[in-house]
């Protein structure tokens, strides 16, 4: 008996790391900076957006993502093999 939750699962994830890998291209694509918003743009117009200037900052955010899709990328490997 096949196992769809595992599909689901496997699907899942490959969907969230072809979200992330959009995300490492929206910030080094970034020029000068990049303005993230994190919640409504009118509650609060300094408190709901984080500015990821370009260098260092910007970086270290690349490189957690890249670790992120290798954790993912080993998840997915894992449920393979109990496909």
């Amino acid at each position: 008996m096949i196992d769809t939750d595992n599909f689901k699962r496997l699907r899942r994830l490959m969907d969230r790391i072809s979200e992330i890998e959009n995300v490492i291209k929206c910030v080094s694509d970034a020029d000068r900076e990049l303005v993230v918003w994190s919640g409504s743009r009118y509650e609060n117009y300094n408190m709901n957006r984080i500015k990821i200037h370009k260098g260092q900052l910007q970086q270290d955010i690349i490189k957690a993502l890249n670790a992120e899709i290798e954790r993912l990328e080993h998840l997915a490997e894992q449920l393979k093999g109990e496909l």
